[in-house]
């Protein structure tokens, strides 16, 4: 089976590091980091570039909102899974995020414990709702 192909877009290279790290470490191989963005214009141009399954997106950006960016591509047709990751665990985001079309949601305290079984289980769906 092929790995699962992750965008990171996150503007705080330390968690840039420490979440792919994290990723390659205990992913038990099915995932692969294709590219890494600190800005949101800059991973949009990366998204079109390399197609990602998923992409991990943080709200806060120097140059864009990360739910307008999600709604962008969602709006769009690209194909990727959007996660969104984030300090502020507020309804009022998690709300936004369900409409703008993420499919996922982590809060960064709880991304060691929830992100792989959430990437997995987009992943999983993914492959139920394509096969033929």
């Amino acid at each position: 089976m092929k790995p699962i192909r992750v965008l990171l877009i996150d503007d705080h290279e330390e968690f840039l590091d420490t979440a792919s790290s994290f990723l390659l470490k205990n992913s038990k191989g099915d995932i692969e980091i294709v590219g890494r963005a600190s800005t949101g214009s800059e991973g949009i141009k990366l998204n079109d570039l390399l197609m990602p399954d998923v992409i991990l997106l943080d709200v806060k950006l120097p140059d864009m909102n990360g739910l307008q960016i999600a709604k962008y591509l969602k709006f769009n047709n690209y194909p990727s899974h959007i996660i969104i990751i984030t300090l502020f665990d507020t309804e009022e985001y998690r709300s936004e995020a369900a409409v703008s079309g993420a499919e996922g949601f982590v809060c960064k305290t709880n991304f060691f414990r929830d992100i792989l079984p959430t990437i997995h289980n987009l992943y999983s769906e993914d492959k139920i709702y394509s096969s033929p």
